[in-house]
């Protein structure tokens, strides 16, 4: 799978400390592709403290989704 454009900017965001940005790109990305476990594990991280979607985030980075998507 070739990531796509908003993928690689919010990685490179999230990488160079800007989580307001790598969030902005990361909720992008994650429309366009919503089982990238990567995409989920990334937005974990860009996440602030104690956000409402956090959680769920890690538990799809963690966990996955069933069926294997």
């Amino acid at each position: 799978e070739i990531p796509s454009a908003q993928s690689t900017i919010g990685l490179a965001y999230l990488r160079s400390g800007d989580q307001r940005a790598a969030e902005r790109h990361l909720n992008v990305a994650l429309r366009i592709n919503p089982f990238s476990q990567e995409l989920h594990c990334a937005l974990s991280k860009a996440l602030p403290v104690g956000a409402a979607l956090v959680e769920e985030h890690r538990k799809l980075c963690r966990e996955g989704f069933p069926g294997g998507h």
